[in-house]
């Protein structure tokens, strides 16, 4: 491969910003050519992920399906999370020791630009046509190479994290990487519970706003105080202490009457009970809403009531904080509210530090934003059915939802069989295989090719597939990605802020602020103050 010249990053260099350790072909900050038509049968290339065991065991096996098609052997390690191969790459830096294909975060992609070892695809993309269709074996038989890249079949909200990382000088940016496997929120609620409750109560529903989520929290509250008990005259599903704060709560059946446990209650009632919050004390209490990420709900919020959390320099690549203003102090003020009018908890209400999980399955929360991809680990069992829902926004004329998952990278390194090599297992994880990927790990396809597939339709489908109540679960997640998330007339975006050095250490900083507005010891000015005083380094002067 030939260096041609430096381009772009030289502004990089003179600030200080651009610690270069270099690969063989210039790194991203190089133009380069490659010969694409150059037969790769027989290559060996290394790929780092950042996988665990369950999913790792389905990637290798598309690994021997992608070397039967090609004749490009792969030779895969797992890193064992994602810190831990961001880290594993960017010690292997300096001695130029990095794999061939990595996948990775636009945070994790920003440092290896920065490192000047990442490739910019556009080359291989403007040129993937050159590949010829076929080849002659020595027999007489007849190769095929895997179809051209179809661009336009990526998700363009996906492409975007891709394409917002290093710029040309018209302020266009270069492709990084392309999808590959993705998740988003979604928001998990007791089936069981809000369809009873609709039928008592018009005004609870699922809800999509977080004003109507407050409507309909003070509206379940309303109901479970006031239903009758049919062990004694008074009323409620709680017992509380002088301060109004729960100890012990009871089962609400389905004729709408209180009972002292699921055995009393079966008794009375042909369907037992409609929710069991038997496991209630003063230190696991009930609220009806929860939210796992505290700093996706922190960032959600920022870019659902209209500001911004970072921004940008294109010119420098520095990222700056934007989120101590009069738009997140609103947003914080609304949290504050929901969490006093017990409406709001977070997992460590029930002193969880990640998720909400368990008090969801205990019915200690009856609405929780998670993960799509462990959407499944909130059932439990039979003991209700649980729907899927989008998760709420401040306004639906502006409806934003994270993106999450990583992307699939070129690092500078090796031959131009290496190269190209590396450029067919992207296509190939991306495309032709990404729904076989999806369906087997639980994450989503990232482009059409992969959504359109047998395999990943007949999945949404439930067509020959199971049907366990976990299983139901995670179908129904992804159709509401499929069919609401990704359907251009719902209008959502699927965001991700753009990243920057430093990037991962704004979002640890994050996640700090909700728990803080939620304990109270310090103001939500003082909590942003401080959240400033910390980051420093990422305030624009």
């Amino acid at each position: 491969m030939k260096k041609l010249k430096l381009i772009a990053l030289s502004l990089f260099a003179t600030t200080g910003l651009l610690a270069s350790c270099g690969g063989n072909n210039g790194g991203v900050g190089a133009d380069y050519t490659v010969d694409m038509s150059i037969d790769t049968r027989g290559v060996n290339i290394e790929m780092w992920t950042s996988f665990g065991q369950s999913i790792t065991s389905n990637l290798e096996n598309i690994l021997e399906e992608f070397k039967n098609e090609t004749g490009i052997t792969v030779t895969h390690t797992s890193k064992g999370g994602y810190e831990n191969l961001r880290e594993a790459i960017s010690l292997a830096a300096s001695g130029q020791k990095y794999p061939n294909v990595c996948n990775g975060y636009p945070d994790h992609f920003a440092g290896y630009i920065n490192s000047d070892i990442q490739l910019r695809l556009d080359y291989l993309i403007e040129h993937d046509s050159e590949i010829p269709t076929s080849r002659t074996n020595e027999d007489g038989s007849t190769f095929y190479e895997l179809d051209p890249i179809d661009m336009s079949s990526f998700y363009s909200d996906y492409m975007k994290e891709n394409q917002n990382l290093e710029f040309k000088k018209d302020g266009s940016g270069y492709t990084l990487g392309l999808p590959f496997n993705k998740s988003t929120e979604v928001m998990v609620y007791n089936k069981t519970f809000i369809d009873w409750a609709s039928t008592q109560n018009s005004n609870i529903k699922v809800p999509e706003t977080y004003d109507e989520l407050e409507s309909v929290g003070k509206a379940i509250f309303t109901l479970l105080d006031n239903a009758p008990r049919a062990f004694s005259s008074s009323k409620g599903i709680f017992d509380y202490d002088d301060k109004h704060v729960a100890t012990k709560g009871y089962v609400l059946g389905n004729d709408g009457k209180v009972y002292l446990n699921e055995s009393e209650c079966s008794k009375a009632t042909k369907n037992d009970s409609v929710i069991d919050l038997t496991s209630v004390t003063s230190t696991m209490p009930f609220k009806v809403f929860s939210y796992d990420s505290q700093s996706n709900f922190f960032i959600s919020l920022i870019r659902n009531y209209g500001g911004e959390y970072t921004h940008l320099d294109k010119s420098t690549r520095k990222g700056y904080v934007d989120f101590n203003n009069d738009v997140t102090k609103e947003a914080l003020t609304m949290v504050k509210k929901l969490s006093n009018e017990n409406i709001l908890g977070i997992p460590k209400t029930w002193a969880k530090e990640s998720f909400s999980t368990d008090a969801f399955k205990l019915e200690l929360t009856l609405f929780s934003v998670s993960s799509s991809a462990g959407a499944s680990k909130n059932v439990n069992g039979n003991r209700y059915e649980m729907g899927v829902s989008t998760v709420p926004v401040k306004d639906l004329s502006n409806k934003n939802v994270i993106s999450q998952g990583t992307n699939l990278a070129i690092l500078d390194k090796g031959s131009d069989k290496e190269i190209v090599a590396s450029w067919k297992l992207l296509k190939y994880l991306t495309q032709k295989a990404n729904g076989e990927f999806a369906y087997e790990s639980g994450y989503y396809p990232c482009s059409t090719i992969g959504m359109n597939s047998d395999i990943y339709q007949n999945f949404l489908s439930g067509k020959g597939v199971s049907d366990s109540v976990e299983d139901k679960a995670k179908r129904a997640a992804a159709n509401v990605n499929a069919n609401v998330y990704l359907n251009d007339s719902s209008n959502w975006n699927k965001f991700v802020d753009d990243a920057f050095v430093g990037s991962s250490l704004v979002r640890t900083e994050a996640e700090t602020i909700i728990p803080q507005v939620i304990e109270g010891a310090l103001s939500i000015d003082e909590i942003l103050n401080n959240a400033y005083s910390n980051l420093s380094s990422y305030v624009k002067k």
